[in-house]
């Protein structure tokens, strides 16, 4: 038996909903589907936030039976708390169609899979969730839920910087990886203030950031495996915000 934990995480990184299945099944995933995050609400009127999917993603999706005896709800810092003890099926459709969903575009989620061995954990951003009910299932509805996990990135495009172009990254002192790029065309509603160059290990999830002191067009990045290959983008940073990554990945080894 396996255990589907789903979280809804705040800006401010803490977890305001949490939802847990102990019985589930048509668990699968989708590795580097090509897929197109839905529109996040907007904080302002203007039209101008862009929800872009780059890069390496994976597209994740599992659904469950939705049963009284299986699921608990509980929210850390709703006006109306749920209790932390098990909801019915309608309990359970209201919370998902009314509470579990995007209120910003800072919304992310996490989802934990627990089968008694390996966690899987993976933060990301929650893009659909649907119930079916079958005639031959008449008190019983299946939900499904899918998630983008990867490089998804928002900005406002009026905003923020564009990305910077001509990245390049080659050998330095050993363990080193010294980075240059050409400043973005545009700089956004505001002057450019720094950069943040992002380092990972082929095949590697996560992102390293490591932030540029000001607005010179080099950084080299140190504390890294000797003779090793990395990927690199680079992003500028304005008062307005952080603009998107440069594109394509850009690989380099370290000395």
């Amino acid at each position: 038996m396996a255990t589907v934990k789903l979280e809804k995480i705040n800006p401010s990184g803490g977890v305001s909903l949490r939802y847990t299945v102990s019985v589930f099944d048509d668990f699968s995933f989708e590795l580097n589907t090509p897929v197109s995050a839905l529109p996040l609400p907007e904080e302002t009127d203007d039209d101008n936030v862009l929800v872009k999917v780059e890069g390496n993603t994976t597209q994740i999706t599992f659904s469950w039976l939705i049963k009284p005896e299986t699921s608990t709800m509980v929210t850390t810092d709703d006006s109306s708390p749920l209790p932390s003890t098990v909801q019915t099926v309608n309990e359970q459709l209201r919370f998902f169609s009314n509470m579990f969903q995007p209120r910003s575009i800072d919304d992310k989620f996490r989802f934990t899979v627990d089968d008694g061995n390996d966690d899987i954990q993976k933060n990301g951003f929650y893009t659909k969730f649907s119930f079916r009910r079958t005639s031959s299932e008449v008190l019983t509805y299946r939900a499904k839920c899918n998630f983008i996990v990867g490089d998804v990135i928002t900005v406002f495009e009026e905003d923020a910087p564009s990305i910077p172009t001509a990245v390049s990254a080659v050998a330095g002192a050993s363990g080193a990886l010294a980075v240059s790029w050409t400043a973005p065309a545009s700089v956004g509603g505001s002057a450019v203030l720094s950069y943040v160059v992002m380092t990972r290990l082929l095949l590697d999830d996560a992102w390293t950031e490591t932030a540029s002191a000001g607005t010179g067009v080099t950084k080299t990045v140190t504390a890294l495996t000797p003779t090793t290959a990395y990927q690199v983008r680079v992003k500028a940073v304005n008062s307005d915000g952080t603009g998107a990554p440069s594109n394509p990945i850009i690989e380099g080894t370290s000395g």
